[in-house]
């Protein structure tokens, strides 16, 4: 997966777990991208199984993206501990 495609996927993660629905708009917000930028990220994920989005509608994890976005996170929180970055 790419670098840009796990940004997106722990966008997604965190803040699912902040709100009961989240929508492309939130996310791009949250990255300061454009609405287009993150509806052809999502949509790409979507392709590979990692999230549920309709347009216009909420965007979920699947089981498959709930996962991958947990070691991508284990992952970052590993390498910070060990190269003591912020």
């Amino acid at each position: 997966m790419t670098a840009s495609g796990q940004m997106y996927l722990k966008a997604v993660y965190y803040l699912s777990r902040q709100h009961q629905a989240t929508y492309v708009a939130d996310i791009a917000q949250a990255l300061e991208v454009t609405r287009p930028s993150a509806s052809n990220a999502l949509k790409s994920l979507a392709k590979k199984g990692y999230v549920l989005h309709q347009p216009y509608g909420d965007v979920r994890l699947t089981k498959q993206g709930e996962h991958a976005a947990q070691k991508i996170i284990h992952l970052d929180e590993r390498i910070r501990q060990y190269c003591f970055c912020e």
